[in-house]
């Protein structure tokens, strides 16, 4: 049986050794310790160590080169470097002397003495190691892996421990795989890495939140931080461990990145992965270590209201049924506080939202007193949703005073795909773990089959790289190559183009198959892929064709697409699930056009117009300038993402029950945060509607909305109602010589009560702290002198009336409040 190698290739150093000979043995069905890493330049030393079973006595070295140059070299195994005192000497199956001669590319066994009363399992660590060296060189080489804890249940597993997740790469064509033991829990292992080698600098450093480097991980066993570039023909196997001295364990971070120090601030992050990893339970029948892991994104932090609420949000990417919240505070002196999922606050008052209860605590009872504390939220199997089916999460007390119940909540959107996602198709194709990646890649078109079954849908990578060809299909019939054509001087004629296949092994890395595509007969995804010694990308090439020479000229394509990549390519195909904070209402006076504009906190580049209202009478579409007047000329184009992936120019009709993703031109490398208006313009130049904001910088970009007060105008914009309940909307504007009216247009507002009572709101107005007691009641034109309170609005224009000897200059706030409570209904 071929061997099963869950370990990853790496090779330290280059050999140059002439081959001596070493015994063969009989193939066995084996597992991975790990490969030898050489510390000694002028030593190289490589290959593998492999074992059955923990229990047992014997190791096999595969791959083993070594030049023989040291003469008391020999192999000790123990607990680390650090402890090589009391390592012991292992001598080579079929030798009486322990002394290593040289090998090259050998075979051959390590036997534990039967005397010692010891296995596999009760090591971590086995070195080429010479002690008549000098200090510091005498570890020539070395392999450590996780041992099983001797109080745990033995299996092959536990020396590999449970996975953290995949690397998200962002550059250097770093990847791998993070895994750790949970009951030896400061040791950590990456497998399948891959790294170029082209950094200033690259080491793997762990944090508490992202971005927040707390120190550098050390080998196990000690020697060189620094990584080095991965070889073409494997990928490496690292054990790293957080330091002793450090006092922490894994369960104290959760943050893992390949980091380079040399690199421009915001930059310096190559790969990293996020995760959020609880104590195991005492060890025994049942335990389950790999359910206390999560893989976990920011999604947000809650937008505090009452009772000292906060935290930050994470998600499980792995499944999105899980919540983390960090740093979760509540001073606990609610009625009945309890966390709700659903859709909008709405979803709580119209019964629609579902209770989320804390992981490990009671179900179905009321918050108690939280301080600064790390939660799990756990949407029920039996539920069968996600977190793509909800969109706002809230700490919510139906107990408390109607229209105050809201003690904190946080909002997200989730773009659907009509397809599995690209990296779940990969994963399926590839054998790797499922991951939500949240990244972008552009549609190109559909494949134009002439032949054999051909179809599918091509997009291009998110680097440009590849092609990601969906749905294929082709019956395999004949001997069709992918083909390229370039209207560039540096291809000018078809190059042949390779496709990345699956090792017949799932664990093994895929690679470049160079020969004849192969059937798929059932929908898949295929990746064609530019070699890297090209540099080319697909932005250089305008033809993709399947293309054989064994037939007629007539029938050699079996399918093709032909395409252009513009400055208009900005999709949002796949994204993360992001919180989002709104900006404002952009409305068109006629009422052609509305919705609430928000913003990706986690992506500048992506607006997204929700309940996106136009009634699509004219040819209209959105435009974004840097300049204080809102004008065509210098505006730049913003996008659309339509539901094949697609950017689209002319927006589309909406009916006012969806989102409309919007984004500005990905190549341009400016986001939104970059500008100070978005506008909608008709085909005639006519402004339909527009958006002002300024930003305020932080820890994060703010998008703020901003009115400009110009003293010439009859009208003036003042801003838009923040709703807290009851449904408020509306803008607001400044009319009249004297500027003594307020004019609120499209305003909303519904009086109706949770408990069927009717909500006592007022119009008032202020100078100081929004509610505070000199506060000016106004009542709607016609309505004065009659004291009532506001009745149902939809969407109607009201005028208010200010003091003759008043103007709106004169207040800084307009609220629609039940006047004398704390809480207000919606604000200005």
């Amino acid at each position: 049986l071929s061997p099963v190698c869950l370990g990853s290739l790496r090779r330290a150093a280059s050999i140059n050794a002439e081959y001596m000979g070493a015994s063969p043995i009989t193939p066995l069905k084996s597992n991975s310790l790990g490969h030898f890493i050489s510390h000694v330049v002028t030593t190289p030393i490589t290959g593998e160590a492999k074992f059955q079973a923990y229990t047992d006595k014997t190791i096999i070295i595969k791959g083993f080169s070594y030049d023989g140059s040291v003469p008391d070299a020999q192999f000790f195994i123990g607990r680390g470097a650090a402890e090589y005192m009391d390592a012991k000497v292992l001598v080579t199956r079929g030798q009486t002397d322990s002394v290593l001669r040289a090998y090259t590319d050998a075979q051959f066994s390590l036997d534990i003495p039967a005397d010692w009363h010891q296995t596999v399992g009760d090591f971590s660590w086995l070195a080429v190691w010479s002690e008549q060296s000098p200090p510091g060189m005498q570890n020539l080489a070395d392999v450590s892996w996780i041992r099983s804890p001797g109080h745990a249940p033995g299996t092959e597993s536990d020396l590999l421990g449970q996975t953290l997740g995949w690397f998200t790469t962002y550059s250097h064509s770093v990847a791998g795989k993070v895994k750790f033991n949970p009951y030896v829990n400061r040791t950590i292992k990456f497998k399948q890495f891959q790294y170029d080698g082209k950094a200033g600098s690259a080491v793997f450093v762990i944090g508490k939140e992202r971005g927040n480097v707390f120190g550098e991980l050390a080998p196990v066993g000690g020697g060189p931080s620094e990584l080095p570039a991965s070889l073409p023909d494997g990928r490496g196997s690292y054990h790293m461990e957080i330091p002793l001295e450090w006092g922490l364990t894994i369960f104290n971070f959760s943050w893992i990145a390949v980091w380079d120090k040399t690199a421009a601030k915001n930059h310096e992050i190559m790969a990293e992965i996020e995760y959020e990893v609880f104590p195991p339970p005492a060890p025994g029948p049942g335990t389950a270590a790999k359910d206390l892991i999560l893989e976990a994104t920011r999604l947000g932090a809650f937008r505090p209201y009452s009772h000292g609420v906060m935290g930050r949000i994470k998600f499980d990417k792995s499944n999105l049924t899980n919540i983390v919240i960090k740093k979760f505070s509540y001073d606990g002196l609610g009625t009945s506080a309890r966390f709700m999922i659903g859709q909008s606050a709405s979803s709580a008052q119209d019964g629609t939202a579902r209770e989320l209860n804390v992981v490990d605590m009671l179900a179905n009872q009321p918050l108690p007193r939280f301080n600064e504390e790390k939660i799990r939220l756990a949407i029920p199997l039996e539920w069968n949703l996600t977190l793509a089916n909800f969109s706002w999460l809230s700490v919510w007390d139906s107990g408390a005073t109607p229209g105050t119940e809201n003690y904190a909540d946080v909002t997200w959107q989730y773009l659907p795909k009509e397809s599995m996602s690209l990296r779940d198709e990969e994963s399926a194709s590839f054998g790797q773990e499922l991951q939500l990646v949240g990244n972008t890649r552009t549609y190109l078109g559909m494949l134009n089959g002439r032949g054999h079954a051909v179809s599918g849908q091509v997009y291009a990578s998110p680097d440009f790289k590849s092609y990601i060809i969906m749905d294929f299909l082709y019956d395999g019939v004949g001997s069709a190559k992918w083909w390229v054509v370039s209207n560039e001087d540096d291809y000018p004629d078809p190059r042949s183009i390779p496709f990345k296949m699956a090792a017949d092994n799932p664990m093994e890395r895929e690679y470049l198959n160079y020969g004849d595509v192969t059937a798929c007969i059932e929908p898949c995804t295929m990746v064609v892929e530019f070699p890297e010694q090209w540099g080319a990308k697909v932005k250089d090439f305008y033809w993709l064709g399947l293309w054989t020479e064994d037939t007629n000229e007539a029938e050699q394509v079996f399918g093709d697409i032909s395409y252009v990549v513009g400055m208009h390519m900005a999709e949002v195909d796949e994204r993360h699930l992001a919180a989002t904070e709104s900006i404002g209402l952009i409305s068109s006076d006629d009422g052609s056009m509305r919705g609430e504009v928000v913003f990706s906190v986690r992506d500048p580049l992506v607006f997204i117009v929700k309940s996106y209202y136009f009634n699509g009478l004219a040819k209209t579409r959105f435009w974004t300038g840097t300049v204080e007047t809102i004008a065509l000329e210098g505006a730049e184009p913003v996008f659309w993402t339509s539901c094949s992936g697609g950017s689209e120019k002319e927006i589309p009709a909406g009916d006012g029950t969806g989102d409309l993703w919007i984004t500005l031109d990905r190549k341009s490398n400016k986001s939104f945060a970059d500008y100070r208006w978005l506008a909608a313009f008709n085909d005639d130049g006519v402004l339909v509607a527009d958006l002002r904001w300024r930003i305020s910088d932080g820890d994060r970009k703010l998008f703020v909305r901003e009115y400009k007060m110009d003293v010439r105008l009859g009208s003036q914009f003042m801003g838009s109602f923040v709703s807290n309940s009851h449904g408020v909307s509306g803008d607001i504007h400044m009319e009249g010589d004297e500027k003594d009216r307020v004019v609120i247009k499209h305003f909303s507002y519904d009086p109706m009560n949770p408990d069927g009572s009717l909500s006592q709101a007022y119009f008032a107005v202020g100078a100081a702290g929004v509610g505070t007691a000199n506060a000016l009641t106004l009542y709607p034109a016609g309505d004065e002198g009659m004291n009532q309170p506001l009745r149902q609005y939809n969407r109607e224009k009201v005028r208010l009336q200010l003091p003759q000897d008043g103007s709106a200059l004169g207040y800084s706030w307009l609220v629609a409040a039940r006047l004398r409570l704390p809480r207000h209904t919606g604000d200005r």
